[in-house]
């Protein structure tokens, strides 16, 4: 079964519905998913993306979510396929709690 990780910010609106959305579509194909969160603001997400990286490399796939660019995309270096999807407005991730 490939496995799909899917980075997404912790938000409502939009971003959040589409992942559902997304996350619910993959898992009808039969398709292992996995949502991994990005909580607080943007200092507090690149922390997390961070540490998600090593993470990363036991994907298949991975399908980054939100409008700005994570920098695990560069770090994770694995063999899986990585998609940008980008989706929401950058000031609701800015300033998320």
């Amino acid at each position: 079964m490939r496995k799909i990780a899917i980075v997404t910010p912790e938000s409502s609106g939009g971003v959040k519905y589409m992942v559902e959305k997304l996350v619910k579509g993959l898992r009808r194909e039969g398709f292992l998913v996995e949502r991994l969160p990005l909580r607080g603001n943007v200092f507090m997400q690149t922390i997390n993306d961070l540490i998600n990286a090593s993470l990363l490399r036991g994907y298949d796939a991975i399908i980054y979510t939100g409008s700005i660019p994570r920098v695990s995309s560069l770090i994770a270096r694995s063999r899986a396929k990585a998609l940008l999807f980008v989706f929401g407005f950058v000031l609701h991730e800015i300033s998320a709690r």
